[in-house]
């Protein structure tokens, strides 16, 4: 069902696109990729069971498995936790399993990318050459 090459492929390709938009209003690269990491994704760009896994976790008291990872998945892992949390407590999901309340919450709108700026760069640094070995640079 989920792919992790799709997801990261479709995250990539929301990104570039906001990049494209947000790029010629600023002045500098850097504020140009704060903007675009802080700027609202279609989805969290996770699978399911990834989220299934890490919310289990912190469900089951095993809070090390997310308070350990770099700030930018803590936070997302956190946004993911209380959104199943709020799923839970309301009364259209009730009944609804961990792992279908995860399936849910990865598809809705995220935040942010949860990257940060510099992970942005490299990322765009790698299209930008995918581009130019193809013939064409659509990122300038």
């Amino acid at each position: 069902m989920y792919k992790d090459d799709d997801l990261y492929r479709r995250k990539i390709d929301e990104m570039v696109e906001v990049y494209k938009k947000v790029a010629p209003l600023c002045w500098r690269q850097g504020e140009a990729l704060r903007r675009v990491v802080g700027h609202k994704a279609s989805s969290f760009f996770i699978t399911p069971h990834a989220a299934y896994c890490a919310i289990r976790d912190v469900y089951l008291g095993r809070t090390d498995k997310i308070t350990h990872r770099i700030p930018s998945m803590k936070r997302m892992y956190e946004e993911i936790y209380r959104r199943v949390l709020d799923m839970s407590r309301s009364p259209k999901y009730s009944g609804w399993s961990l792992t279908k309340l995860c399936e849910e919450v990865v598809e809705q709108e995220a935040p942010e990318f949860y990257l940060s700026p510099e992970t942005f760069r490299g990322i765009l640094c790698r299209e930008r050459r995918k581009l130019r070995k193809g013939g064409r640079d659509a990122l300038r």
